[in-house]
């Protein structure tokens, strides 16, 4: 069946599906809605203040309009809910003037304070509908349009739906079958429904995902290449070279990338540490061993700044050996990443440590043979699998500063190898912590006085850009505050919404000690080194979750001067409490077992959700129980499914094949 053969698509309307990506019938029912509008109307006794609800009521007065300025207007009504009555506010809607009379029977979409309603919507009464309202989010066809698009196609399709779980799941776990899943996803009848729609969505998605990275590693295993045959003369000899001892973490997790170096089948492994663990030098231990073998190893990370860091370091590490290590990035002039280029062809460079360009087309490798990839979730799928294919079952080593317990990694990178450094160096002295509540600011501007007078560097961290009404603390606030408060040091911003270069020029110029006080969002959270700062402060500490703010506070006391770090808090709901955690612990992963318990998982794994973890319907941070579930059904059923590739998972095995050969998913 196609397009053209379902009732209420056209030529024109055809080809505007085709532009959302929709080219059969099977296609639309398949678009589910990117979220729902919950209308559900409410009485005044279920409200509370400043909570945003939809009230029904009658119109008791004329609107009148007000022009703020040119582009912004206001329109005011009075609204009578059950009994009281309220003054209706909505904005840029002066044209409902002429709708709105009195005796009108109207639902009111707003937030409640008082006797006001600060409206979002005003609708007729009798053309309100209750219930979950799909939202697709489509170019050039409305909502309700593709909604009534769906069901006309689900009455044609419904007979010839496959559902690719088995019954035996279904019944086990209650969950709703496809086709009624394909009716019902597109507008819940009601919360209950809903509900049963999530629950077989994020099953889905789940055990699809635990199966996919099973057989990702399943495959990966059985892949055979050349194994590393490295000099062990050479590794010891590095090692002994090394300006510090290696922590027993450092040790064992060196041995067991070597195992996987040393085998046929190509290494897949994430390495986590928690801030100043020393991944880096492990990672540059395993390289030094893959180079004495003869061949290539490339380090990519996702800034300039964080990877000429690296090279930075490495060269100075590598000194005095035959290593050719060298740095290639889009600074590079021209005429010098030509030569680079030109001796990674040959062979006649070792290693090269980079950005992105690592994996461009004009740069060919000789003979790569390990990638190493810091802060990998900043990259995306393409650019990381772009580099691996510039060599033959590349050996891949990722490093992450986010701790995240093993068994929860186990979870969530199943088909990584996991190495845990829990050690830090025995010289770096934990960053020392003291939480502030907000109204004794003079006590922060006290200590930001003491660390400028000893020629040392601060960071703020600010949760907005802007202020808002749930924000006290902006980065444009702080900015203007503390470079009045301290106007003879220089004082710069950073945040997001700036371009690449501009950010990169900041953080230049306070690396070269050209800025004292740094003013940003959580931008600087992770990887760069700035011996030089040595105070952290955080403002609304209480919006953040504690692996956070143990990676925010890593950022000072990386040089031989102790970190310190204030959490300033608003007053209110224990923060004080909850907060107090980090003034006694100094452990990411004790830290990280803190987040879980207190706050579910969601600031723990924020970034990797948004970099790493392709989910659309799950959530990691709310649904870990189905994960789990889904994981040990996907070890249990592995064999029937691919091994004896029993007939009831037939459909299930089909679409797991399907998925693994897209490029888009996220095999790194």
């Amino acid at each position: 069946m196609t397009l053209l053969e379902l009732k209420g698509v056209g030529e024109k309307r055809a080809e505007t599906l085709r532009k959302n990506g929709i080219h059969t019938p099977l296609e639309i029912v398949r678009r589910y809605p990117k979220r729902y509008v919950h209308q559900k109307l409410s009485t005044l006794d279920e409200v509370e203040q400043d909570e945003t609800a939809y009230l029904q009521g009658e119109i008791k007065s004329e609107a009148s309009v007000y022009f703020i300025r040119t582009n912004l207007s206001r329109l005011t009504v009075r609204v009578a809910v059950e009994k009281t009555l309220f003054s209706v506010s909505i904005f840029n809607q002066h044209y409902l003037k002429r709708t709105l009379s009195p005796g009108l029977k109207v639902v009111v979409y707003g937030k409640i304070r008082n006797h006001a309603i600060t409206a979002q919507r005003i609708t007729r009464a009798d053309g309100f509908e209750e219930g979950f309202l799909p939202v697709y989010n489509l170019e050039g066809i409305k909502d309700k349009t593709f909604y009534n698009l769906c069901m006309t196609a689900h009455a044609h399709l419904q007979d010839h739906f496959v559902d690719i779980l088995p019954s035996t799941l279904r019944e086990k776990y209650r969950l709703i079958g496809y086709s009624t899943l394909l009716k019902h996803v597109h507008k819940p009848a009601n919360t209950r429904v809903h509900k049963q729609v999530m629950r077989r969505l994020k099953y889905e998605e789940l055990l699809l995902y635990q199966l996919k990275i099973a057989y990702l590693k399943n495959r990966r295993k059985s892949q055979t290449g050349a194994e590393q045959n490295y000099d062990i003369d050479t590794v010891r000899a590095f090692i002994k070279t090394l300006p510090f001892e290696l922590t027993s973490a450092q040790k064992r997790e060196t041995n067991a990338i070597f195992k996987n170096l040393k085998a046929a089948a190509p290494m897949h492994r994430i390495l986590q540490g928690d801030t100043g663990s020393g991944k880096t030098v492990v990672a540059l231990i395993c390289a030094v061993a893959v180079m004495s073998a003869g061949r290539q190893v490339a380090l990519m990370a996702p800034t300039e700044i964080l990877a000429r860091q690296h090279y930075e370091n490495i060269r100075a590490l590598v000194e005095g050996t035959a290593f050719k290590v060298v740095y290639l990035s889009q600074s590079v002039e021209n005429d010098a990443a030509k030569t680079i280029k030109e001796k990674l062809g040959a062979g006649s460079i070792d290693m090269v440590v980079g950005t992105h360009m690592l994996f461009s087309k004009t740069v060919v490798y000789n003979d790569l043979a390990f990638v190493i990839t810091d802060e990998q979730h900043r990259f995306g799928v393409n650019q990381r699998l772009s580099l691996k294919k510039k060599g033959k079952l590349v050996d891949s080593l990722y490093l992450s500063a986010t701790p995240i317990p093993r068994t929860l990694a186990k979870t969530l990178f199943g088909d990584m190898d996991v190495s845990i450094l829990e050690d830090r160096p025995e010289n770096r002295l934990p960053t020392k912590t003291t939480l502030i509540l907000s109204q004794n600011e003079n006590k922060v501007f006290s200590r930001v006085a003491e660390t400028l007078s000893r020629g040392e560097q601060v960071f703020v961290v600010a949760p907005n850009i802007t202020d808002s009404e749930r924000t006290l603390h902006s980065v444009e606030t702080l900015y203007r505050r503390y470079q009045k408060h301290f106007s003879s040091a220089k004082t710069a911003f950073l945040h997001g919404m700036m371009d690449k270069p501009s950010q990169q020029v900041i953080l230049e110029s306070f690396k070269a000690l050209k800025t004292d006080i740094l003013i940003a969002t959580t931008l600087i959270e992770v990887g760069i080194d700035f011996p030089n700062a040595t105070l952290m402060i955080v403002y609304h500490a209480e919006r953040f979750g504690y692996a956070q703010l143990h990676q925010l506070r890593g950022r000072v006391g990386r040089g031989e001067k102790q970190g310190q770090c204030l959490l300033v808090f608003e007053p209110g709901e224990d923060y004080r409490a909850r907060l107090s955690v980090l003034e006694t612990t100094t452990d990411g992963f004790k830290l990280s077992a803190f987040d879980l318990e207190n706050r579910g998982f969601g600031d723990l794994v924020g970034t990797l959700q948004s970099g790493y973890l392709p989910f659309e319907h799950a959530d990691v941070s709310t649904d870990m129980a189905i994960l789990n579930t889904a994981r040990n059904d996907a070890l249990i059923m592995f064999d029937d499914i691919f091994k004896d590739k029993k007939p009831a998972y037939k459909a299930l095995r089909e679409s797991v094949l399907r998925q693994v050969s897209q490029p888009k998913w996220f095999q790194t």
